[in-house]
């Protein structure tokens, strides 16, 4: 074994002089991956890494581990921001890149309207409602990020103008060439005079409020209006991330001024809605997977302390991974959420084969079962984790960042699915007491 290995690296060795750069890449791998299966089949131990494993320190070191290992994936998890980036879907060299840079970099920081459609607006004529429906208008314009009244836009602004210099020309508006100063004061105290609204929004400019405004007569021929626009502007937005956060605090200000029925409106809500939507929808399905992950464990195995140490592994794999990915340039989104339901599906092939291999072998002490575990699985856990990596790591390079996403989050699952799988398992399986560990005797026939 050990000439043949030998005489195969340093042949594949010779390889790497040749002037192509992929065969020299080629030879080098082949005979690196030959010579350390030389090295750990001649060197491992299986018992000394059982005993190891069966020890008090090995208990102790997989403790702290786990606790610097938690400790950094639950800040990660903190941390991870909730996102749509349509650059994710696109391959470098897509012209669509450069309209999305110059919306993020340039458009939304400095102005991004929101559109307040009104469905049940105020009696204007009622000073009371008029006064109210104002000082939330006021309100809304100290919102964080807000433009203030200069960005504020509603047919009301426009209908005091009118009243103020109804013979104002259109180019006067246009304009702004001062006329008579508009006098709010007295609109406040005796509410709006509508009487002049119909002359108004068949005035040019003001004609353009017709889409945006609706209103009827009652029985009494004064207007009232039906369902109105309200458009606000706001800065500081350079993603759609901050877009959600922005429309989810316009939506608890429209929450508290129940009786207008104001709903926020942009052109990126369904999107938006998906990114709020994500964290709470990858939350639940990742609870029911554990629920589920335990409960097909329990029935093979009719063990519960197995059944909870495979949930609480699995539940341990998938924090890691989701905390790391964030300190890999991550955030939450439709896709990643996908990859981390496979993580899920993924990591129980790293920690059931163990602990099913432990439970039915026929031996009493914990470092013979741990030796006989190792055995039946460690190598082929071992090739799959691997061969995974392997296969999943050139994609890290793919032009379309979608797919490097879903390889990382694999790649993660691979590297602490085998520390779990080979050491802290193992580990903890050693600490119980073995009527904990032992198989129900008729769930499984001994071999």
């Amino acid at each position: 074994m050990t000439v043949t290995s030998l005489t195969n690296s340093f042949a594949f060795a010779l390889g790497c002089i040749v002037p192509a750069p992929e065969i020299q890449l080629f030879c080098a791998t082949v005979s690196l991956s030959m010579f350390l299966d030389l090295y750990f089949q001649v060197n491992i131990n299986e018992d000394y890494c059982s005993q190891f494993v069966a020890s008090f320190w090995a208990t102790v070191i997989a403790i702290a581990f786990l606790i610097v290992y938690c400790y950094f994936a639950i800040i990660g998890i903190q941390a991870l921001d909730t996102n749509v980036d349509g650059k994710m879907l696109l391959p470098p060299n897509s012209q669509s890149l450069e309209g999305i840079r110059i919306m993020n970099e340039l458009i939304w920081p400095d102005y991004l309207s929101i559109n307040y459609i009104i469905r049940k607006p105020p009696n204007f004529s009622d000073p009371i409602e008029y006064r109210n429906f104002t000082l939330m208008i006021k309100e809304m314009e100290k919102a964080e990020n807000s433009l203030g009244s200069v960005a504020t836009m509603h047919w009301v602004k426009d209908y005091l103008r009118y009243l103020a210099n109804p013979d104002a020309t259109k180019l006067d508006v246009i304009f702004g060439i001062p006329g008579a100063e508009v006098n709010g004061t007295t609109y406040m105290e005796n509410g709006l005079d509508m009487s002049q609204f119909d002359f108004f929004i068949n005035t040019e400019p003001y004609t353009a409020w017709k889409v945006g405004t609706h209103y009827v007569r009652d029985s009494q021929n004064r207007v009232v209006i039906t369902s109105m626009l309200l458009i606000m502007g706001y800065n500081g937005t350079t993603s759609l991330s901050d877009k959600a956060k922005l429309l989810r605090s316009c939506r608890e200000i429209c929450a508290r001024y129940t009786q207008y029925d104001m709903i926020p409106f942009d052109t990126d809500t369904e999107l938006i809605d998906i990114i709020l939507a994500v964290p709470s929808t990858t939350f639940n399905t990742v609870l029911f997977t554990f629920g589920s992950i335990g409960a097909v464990c329990f029935i093979f195995s009719l063990n519960i302390g197995a059944s909870i140490l495979a949930i609480l592994s699995v539940v341990s794999i998938s924090i890691g991974v989701v905390g790391f990915l964030q300190y890999w340039n991550c955030f939450l989104d439709p896709i990643l959420m996908v990859a981390i339901l496979m993580t899920a599906g993924l990591s129980i092939d790293y920690t059931v084969h163990i602990i099913f291999h432990y439970m039915i072998n026929d031996h009493t002490d914990t470092v013979e079962r741990i030796n006989a575990s190792f055995g039946a699985c460690a190598l082929s856990m071992l090739q799959a984790g691997i061969s995974t990596f392997l296969i999943m790591f050139p994609v890290l390079f793919a032009p379309v960042e979608i797919y490097a996403v879903i390889s990382k989050a694999i790649i993660l699952t691979v590297i602490c699915g085998l520390l779990h799988g080979l050491f802290i398992v193992p580990t903890f399986l050693s600490a119980l007491p073995n009527c904990l560990t032992n198989c129900w005797p008729n769930c499984y026939a001994k071999r």
